[in-house]
């Protein structure tokens, strides 16, 4: 029985862990991971491999060193480096982060580290092709002149399928605080917590579906802004979730939770207290934003050339940047079309903030517009909004206090006790309330249907 254990095991590893292919297959998710940003390698070398970096962005290409770390490799299906297990291969690496940099960059920087930077990298390779990964960066102070950061241990764990890329990955950072005493200004965060879970396979090279979400328990900053001194603290809470439909369409909302943590900070934000937002993306095409994900891409590496060219003065191919860029952008058309969808496309916003009293911003829109057309991007855009608001169905609900919009903008109050004043807005306790309905390329405020000519008329 041993004996056909054993080789039922290198039966397994033989399957599954090719050790080039299965390191390659290692870049192959971080560079997915990274959208395309950094193109990862690894060459064999010694007990393992080198690792290297090539971003496509030139200010990482200055900061960072190609070579980026050295990955010691033991070959199941017994590995004892980083840990006793029966797996097809474990990963560990030791170094410090200074390694990171180039060497120029770290020649500017390493005098004025604290602490060495060091970090770890242990990750296994399961026989089912899983990849466990823990990171950890020890903490670390950088002092110069009267600039001072200090950070705490940072922490990086991932479970990753190797086959679909899909995994989860959490980031924990304690504290990190940057302070400036010439100034006599510092900025600090507390209980920094990261996740992200990629719940799908990538669309056509793209990851794209799934969850992240951000929260730090106490962000902080005092100083003084324009002549004003500051002294402010808060709590975020950041989450996103991308959820396919089917395969045409896709869901994508986003949660913005904000606190301010005493009555300092409150006065700063205007006098809000907390903050809740919704947006929520329905049935938008998957075609539409895959494309338009690489679309950016494109445009960043060209804004790359671009920068490259300015820099040493080549003035022939800025021009070609920019005549690149220009058409570039021009795909921009059929891809709104595959984004967005006459009928289907929905946006939904669900706002609600607390100042002295609770008020909210509620829109739910239906998109309408006919699909663009156009030789260019421009002609496309002025044919859109020349729809005005035949755009859009859908309805609106809004209540703010008063004391807010004097805070934000006090014309807008005049707007608003004009339109008060009209009966299109009414005013309860000191908040007004606006409420109404778009269909049909028309705003319907009390029963009433206007268009924008109308409306305008009404009101002025």
């Amino acid at each position: 029985m041993k004996k056909l254990a054993i080789m039922a095991l290198l039966s397994l590893n033989f399957a599954f862990a090719n050790p080039q292919s299965l390191i390659d297959s290692i870049m192959h998710i971080y560079n997915l991971k990274t959208n395309g940003a950094f193109d990862f390698n690894a060459t064999k070398s010694g007990d393992g491999y080198d690792i290297t970096i090539d971003p496509k962005d030139p200010f990482y290409k200055e900061v960072l060193n190609k070579k980026l770390m050295h990955i010691s490799y033991d070959d199941g299906p017994i590995v004892t480096n980083p840990k006793f297990t029966l797996a097809s291969a474990g990963l560990s690496a030791k170094g410090s982060v200074l390694d990171f940099l180039s060497p120029q960059i770290k020649a500017q920087v390493q005098q004025q580290v604290k602490g060495g930077a060091s970090y770890s990298y242990e990750g296994v390779v399961s026989f089912s092709k899983k990849l466990e990964e823990e990171f950890k960066v020890a903490p670390l102070t950088i002092s110069e002149n009267n600039m001072t950061l200090q950070s705490s241990a940072l922490t990086m764990q991932s479970t990753t399928d190797l086959t679909t890329a899909m995994g989860d990955t959490t980031i924990r950072l304690d504290s990190v605080a940057f302070e400036d005493k010439s100034k006599a200004s510092s900025l600090y965060l507390k209980g920094l917590d990261i996740k992200n879970s990629i719940t799908d396979k990538p669309v056509d090279g793209i990851i794209l579906f799934g969850t992240t979400s951000l929260s730090a328990k106490e962000l902080g900053f005092k100083g003084v802004v324009d002549t004003k001194a500051v002294d402010a603290k808060f709590s975020v809470d950041i989450n996103s979730v991308l959820n396919r439909v089917d395969e045409k369409f896709l869901d994508a909302t986003i949660n913005i939770n904000y606190k301010a943590l005493d009555a300092k900070s409150i006065v700063l934000a205007q006098g809000i207290e907390k903050s809740k937002m919704n947006l929520a993306f329905k049935n938008f095409g998957v075609k539409g934003t895959v494309e338009f994900i690489k679309l950016s891409q494109e445009l960043e590496a060209l804004n790359s050339q671009m920068q490259k060219a300015s820099q040493s003065g080549d003035d022939i191919a800025i021009q070609k940047a920019i005549i690149a860029t220009s058409e570039l952008t021009n795909k921009l058309v059929p891809i709104i079309n595959d984004m967005l969808i006459k009928d289907k496309s929905n946006i939904v916003l669900d706002w609600s903030f607390h100042s002295l009293k609770q008020n909210h911003i509620n829109l739910d829109l239906i998109y309408k517009g006919e699909p663009l057309s156009g030789p260019n991007i421009q002609s496309a855009l002025i044919s859109l909004m020349a729809q005005q608001l035949a755009i859009v169905d859908g309805t609106f609900d809004i209540a703010i206090e008063r004391e807010v919009i004097a805070k934000v903008n006090p014309l807008f109050l005049l707007f608003l006790d004009m339109a008060k004043s009209k009966g299109f807005v009414h005013v309860k306790d000191s908040i007004y309330y606006f409420k109404g309905a778009l269909k049909g390329g028309k705003i319907i405020i009390n029963g009433k249907s206007y268009t924008i000519e109308e409306l305008t008329k009404a009101l002025f």
